[in-house]
């Protein structure tokens, strides 16, 4: 049973060239060269800023653990607050039948 749709994943060879010639009709030849250049530089430049950041969040943990302060724990959880019960709902007044008419002679 196919859990992503009509289409296995990962794609085979086939989806994956119905995929290119989509691309190809949409954007044409001369511009897929670019929209791929582009893409790897933007894979490059996640890369680097994902690597800027381990770099900055690894010294801050070394120098807690030189310093023998415990590193922070995971921030607390919000408290639970459960609602309040909703309110009885008030007794329904008596109602009274309405008048009748009197009786015809």
């Amino acid at each position: 049973m196919y859990v992503l749709g009509v289409m296995g994943w990962p794609p085979g060879p086939v989806e994956w060239i119905i995929i290119l010639a989509i691309v190809l009709i949409i954007f044409g030849p001369k511009q897929v060269p670019k929209l791929i250049k582009m893409g790897k530089e933007q894979i490059g430049n996640l890369r680097g800023a994902m690597d800027e950041i381990n770099d900055t969040v690894k010294p801050e943990e070394g120098a807690q653990a030189q310093a023998g302060t415990p590193a922070p724990d995971a921030p607390a959880a919000p408290p639970v607050v459960t609602p309040a019960p909703a309110p009885a709902p008030a007794p329904a007044p008596e109602q009274t039948p309405p008048p009748q008419a009197p009786a015809a002679q």
